[in-house]
């Protein structure tokens, strides 16, 4: 995971947490653990991506 993050991809916990809330969506089942800490695995990387768009 850390070379994921280092590397600037996503890692398996963004995939893992993503498939299992938008499966959960799609059933109609509540995932409310999941559901606030997908987008925040997801930070970091996205925090990463605009720094180096912005040219820092």
């Amino acid at each position: 995971m850390l070379q994921d993050r280092e590397a600037r991809r996503r890692t398996e916990a963004d995939f893992i947490g993503g498939a299992i809330v938008r499966l959960g969506e799609h059933s109609g089942v509540s995932v409310p653990v999941l559901d606030p800490l997908t987008p925040l695995a997801a930070a970091p990387i996205r925090q990463q991506n605009l720094r180096t768009a912005a040219g820092g």
